[in-house]
């Protein structure tokens, strides 16, 4: 007896769009190159704003942001101190004001690096020749008050100058230890000035909180005082709380005779504006100063 085995073979027939099979291909493969090309942009940009940090750093370090000082007049128009003010200086020699670069300084927390590269110009420019009691004031913030750099490179400038940190606030203090540190740089011969006394966060429990000794009036205020009652009102209401609290008054943005002599009837002794200077480098201020 035979055995036959019969073998069965399944064939299976796939029927394929070709135009179809091409599209799909193309867009999966689009996907990956989009997926790629974003994770490119985003590393680029990361890595772009990280070099641009750096950068920045490094500019601060080799002094291309260098100290200019625009003049404090008393009311007799002669020199008694300068505000230190940020300037950029290009390869060009074209000065940059600090609107281009502050703000972005201030996004990375660099204003500490900033202030104490400012503090150290300073200190081994000109102005350390200087035989008068100058008086010298800083922009400082928070974050400046608390870094030790800061308060080294300024026991350096207190035995020559009567130095004057000035607190321009964004945002209000923070760190319950604000007073006992100002005290402490008190205590070592330096004074606080409250700037743009009247706008942001400049409140007036700043006053009574913390110990300042120079109130500074916003140029908002002074711009105004030639037209405006409400601004005039303004401005006698500071200077009389001021003197009640005996703080010396520094009027900043005076920038005509006639807001000069309003500022002398209420008893404002130090200006600061166009009117009489405008910011300068430290060699034009020394020029000015021994002119005297």
């Amino acid at each position: 007896m035979s055995t036959i085995f019969i073998s069965t073979t399944l064939i299976f027939f796939v029927v394929v769009d070709p135009a179809l099979a091409l599209k799909q291909f193309v867009e999966t493969k689009y996907v990956y190159l989009l997926m790629l090309l974003l994770a490119c942009v985003v590393s680029s940009y990361i890595s772009a704003a990280y070099s641009k940090k750096i950068w920045v750093r490094i500019c601060i370090k080799r002094n291309i942001i260098r100290p200019y000082l625009q003049p404090i007049v008393n009311n007799e128009g002669n020199i008694i101190g300068a505000e230190v003010l940020a300037r950029w200086i290009t390869k060009k020699g074209q000065v940059l004001p600090p609107h281009v670069f502050i703000p972005y300084i201030e996004s990375k927390h660099l204003t500490s690096l900033l202030t104490c590269s400012l503090m150290t110009q300073v200190y081994q420019s000109q102005l350390m020749l200087v035989s008068k009691h100058l008086k010298l004031s800083f922009n400082l913030t928070e974050r400046c008050l608390f870094d030790e750099s800061i308060y080294k490179a300024s026991l350096l400038l207190a035995p020559k100058f009567e130095l004057v940190l000035e607190f321009t606030e964004s945002a209000p203090f923070s760190n319950a230890h604000v007073k006992a540190r100002m005290e402490k740089f008190h205590q070592n011969g330096m004074f606080f000035a409250l700037d743009d006394y009247g706008t942001g966060y400049s409140a007036p429990y700043y006053l009574t909180d913390y110990d300042f000794d120079y109130l500074k009036i916003d140029r908002c205020f002074i711009e105004q005082i030639e037209h405006n009652p409400k601004s005039i009102h303004v401005v006698e209401s500071v200077v009389r709380l001021a003197q009640k609290l005996q703080l010396s008054v520094i009027s900043e943005g005076v920038e005509t005779e006639k807001q000069k002599q309003m500022l002398d009837q209420w008893g404002i002794k130090q200006y600061q504006g166009y009117y009489f200077y405008k910011p300068m480098s430290v060699e034009s201020f020394m020029d000015i100063y021994r002119s005297h």
